[in-house]
């Protein structure tokens, strides 16, 4: 067998995952468009400001957004990753191909969320203490998850993906197959955004961080400790809830827009 086409799972040793036949990925192809997407939704955030649910968006606008936000916020956790050896070109078109896999699970999730942050921004406007307790209670599983051995499992899976270079399809269905383990390891923690709304870049700041650190330092105690955070901070938001920006219902009617194309003025 070859071994750079071999794909391992978690916890089985091969011949491809030997340190003399892999090698760090190609960081360009994922900081640039990372960078990029960040400079990206700042500007719309200039534009837009925060607001509770798909603010106006439709749903492929929302989608739109969400895989924009997405590449910002989870493309630098992927730094982790090992690239079997090969030429940098090699390299860098498996790593494209294995960050494109990978963001169409998280684009799946946007189509999801869709719907659910309609339903959430209906609770704000018309039940606003039901609000608070989904916020809180998003916060409080989220901090509960990060202690437990599914999540652990989940971010080992995440943290031992690693790329293929040939066939290019290879690399691009184990981009999809990381995405999902990562998904499992991540989902909770992203579902603060309903919290902190979509457009929150401080937020998305935090959350994109934690889950950098996690997946680069090898020890369950960090997952613990950002899980106490979001028990804490679950705690303020109950007791206030302007924390939480989404609940603030005064910020839905200053979001309208009609779409991508104004975001971008």
């Amino acid at each position: 067998m070859n071994p750079t086409a071999a794909i391992s799972r978690p916890g089985i040793p091969t011949p491809w995952r030997s340190q003399s036949q892999r090698s760090r990925l190609p960081l360009g192809v994922l900081l640039v468009p990372s960078t990029a997407a960040w400079v990206i939704m700042i500007r719309w955030v200039g534009s837009m400001g925060n607001g509770v649910g798909p603010m106006g968006l439709e749903l492929w606008e929302f989608v739109g957004v969400w895989v924009v936000m997405m590449t910002a916020m989870m493309l630098p956790s992927l730094t982790v990753t090992k690239c079997a050896n090969g030429t940098a070109l090699a390299r860098g078109k498996a790593t494209a191909f294995f960050a494109l896999g990978y963001l169409v699970v998280w684009a799946a999730i946007g189509f999801m969320c869709y719907p659910a942050s309609e339903a959430f921004a209906a609770l704000v406007e018309h039940h606003s203490s039901a609000a608070v307790a989904v916020s809180v209670a998003l916060f409080t599983a989220c901090g509960v998850y990060q202690a437990s051995d599914l999540k652990w499992r989940f971010l080992e899976r995440c943290r031992s993906c690693a790329i293929p270079l040939t066939p290019m399809t290879t690399p691009y269905l184990e981009g999809v197959r990381c995405g999902a383990s990562c998904l499992g390891a991540s989902a909770l923690a992203m579902s603060l955004l309903f919290a902190l709304g979509f457009m929150q870049l401080e937020g998305m700041a935090v959350i994109g961080a934690a889950l950098l650190v996690e997946r680069h330092i090898n020890r369950r105690s960090v997952c613990v400790l950002f899980g106490l955070v979001a028990l804490a901070y679950g705690i303020a938001v109950a007791l206030h809830p302007n924390l939480a920006p989404a609940l603030l219902a005064d910020h839905m009617g200053q979001m309208k827009m009609t779409g991508p194309m104004k975001m971008m003025k």
